[in-house]
């Protein structure tokens, strides 16, 4: 009979591929979720009944890595739009987004109005000096120790694509990155040198944390065929994981998208997990495929889409969970959890149904 772990337990040994004393069942705690989970009276249950994945940024650096601009914001509050100016030595850039949720702004929001539009924006941005960000642990430290052995902490970090990609349309981008590739490939070069410079920095806390790279879905399938997968993400993000391992941390990668055909190419990254391998009709992933192919490589989290955890009734979403354990969690190196962080229109019984799922048939002796 395996030993009762602590949550923290339980999700290190899912990371390194082994099986804990029962699957891990996580509902992706963060800056979007905590403030309408705890206003809804949900976020006691999760952080009690639940294996937690803690996920914050560490604030110091702005949308461009350099303390070299700021960034003037004026606030439009009554409609949720908010414009941002960014004086550079070639001229103005501008940005204008407005918010998901009206009177949730933590929810997110929309850009109608991207930084990088045209090939002079562009100049601008090159024009803009670098000078480096410190980070600021004081909020991920007190979150820390109300966590406890109740979870893990991850650090998110954009990778150069995540990075740039925010900075301009996405149709944009994609043009970019077909036609003018040496011009995209120059921009992540100048990003890359930045955001590896900021996560040196954060690495050098003496703190454990594991550390979870976003962006390469921008421009992983259907977006782009997965060739340029290895220029423009696998390049970059093997050099941010290296650094990662080499101040003795686990790495993981969120990406959305149809990635059955990039599995292997993100395993050669060196990446410890991946998050969220969607099934059909949002991805394109067969469960069971991708644990004969890449599980004795990489923890697998999620595949519940978010959409299910919001809208199915309590049994089909028990059906759901049961099929994805089924799947991927023989042998350890699985975390059940869903395919994005849930916003605040998700009913509060589906969360508490969808970890008493993950409690009720997460023995590894019933899989």
């Amino acid at each position: 009979m395996k030993l009762r772990l602590s949550s923290r337990e339980r999700l290190l040994t899912a990371f390194l591929l082994e099986e804990p004393d029962i699957v891990p069942v996580s509902v992706r705690v963060g800056g979007i979720s905590i403030p309408w989970m705890s206003e809804a009276g949900i976020l006691e249950y999760v952080m009690r009944n639940s294996d937690v994945i803690w996920r914050t940024g560490i604030p110091g650096a702005n949308i461009f890595f350099t303390r070299s601009v700021k960034i003037q914001v004026e606030d439009r509050l009554e409609d949720g739009i908010h414009y941002y100016r960014v004086e550079t030595p070639k001229g103005v850039l501008t940005s204008t987004t407005k918010d998901t949720m009206k009177g949730k702004p933590y929810v997110g929001s929309w850009t109608l109005k991207y930084f990088i539009e045209t090939e002079e924006d562009v100049e601008k941005f090159l024009s803009i000096p670098y000078s480096p960000c410190i980070p600021n642990f004081e909020q991920f430290l007190k979150n820390k120790r109300f966590l406890g052995d109740r979870g893990v902490m991850v650090i998110g970090i954009s990778d150069p694509v995540g990075v740039i990609g925010e900075l301009f349309p996405l149709h944009k981008l994609i043009q970019y990155c077909v036609n003018r590739t040496s011009l995209i490939k120059g921009l992540l070069n100048l990003m890359f040198e930045r955001i590896y410079d900021y996560l040196e920095r954060i690495l050098k806390i003496d703190e454990d944390f594991i550390v979870e790279i976003s962006g390469p879905e921008l421009v992983a399938p259907p977006f782009l065929h997965p060739r340029f997968f290895d220029e423009l993400v696998v390049e970059y993000d093997k050099r941010l994981v290296k650094l990662i391992h080499q101040h003795s941390r686990l790495a993981f990668m969120h990406c959305h998208g149809k990635v059955n055909s990039l599995l292997e190419r993100i395993a050669d990254i060196g990446v410890d997990g991946l998050h969220p391998l969607e099934p059909p009709p949002s991805g394109d992933v067969d469960l069971a495929d991708a644990k004969k192919r890449i599980g004795n490589r990489m923890c697998i989290i999620g595949n519940v889409q978010l959409d299910d955890l919001t809208r199915c009734g309590r049994r089909e979403l028990e059906e759901k969970c049961i099929n994805a354990i089924r799947q991927a969690a023989p042998g350890g190196g699985y975390v059940l959890e869903p395919t994005a962080t849930p916003l605040p229109d998700t009913p509060i019984e589906n969360i508490v149904a969808f970890i008493k799922a993950g409690r009720r048939y997460g023995s590894y002796s019933l899989i």
